[in-house]
Formats: structure tokens, sequence, C-alpha cells
């Protein structure tokens, strides 16, 4: 397996953020794949390729984020 499709829902945003994810083992992609605001719940489908072992890293660059991923 190379990649995986999955659906991001993000709730309880405390600041205007971006969600990041790349392979995890590897260094973090500078490349933000969606974005939320501020108070806002939203999901996205997004494919991320995954590390070695199969699983992928999440980073979120501002406040706080609850993030759920389901595997599609």
């Amino acid at each position: 397996m190379t990649s995986v499709v999955l659906n991001l829902t993000a709730t309880c945003v405390s600041d205007d953020t971006a969600l990041t994810i790349w392979p995890a083992g590897s260094a973090p992609s500078s490349r933000p794949m969606t974005a939320f605001a501020a108070g806002s719940t939203g999901s996205v489908l997004v494919t991320a390729r995954v590390g070695a072992n199969g699983a992928v890293s999440l980073g979120n660059s501002h406040g706080v984020v609850q993030v759920r991923a389901d595997v599609v």
C-alpha cells in the first residue's frame, strides 16, 4: 500500500488553522491539505501517502482542533 483515502472531520476548532498530512517517519510536509475556520466543524476527503509502516502523521498549524480520520 502506498497511499490511503481519509475522510477528515474537524470539530472544536479554536483558531483559523490548516491541517497537514504526510507519510509517518518522514519530514513533515509544508503544504496544508485543508483549512478550517475558528468555531467551524467540517469534513474533507483527502488522499495521503503512507510511510513504510503504513501510517500517516497529521499536523495542525494553529490552536486546538479535534480531528477524526476515517479510512475510506
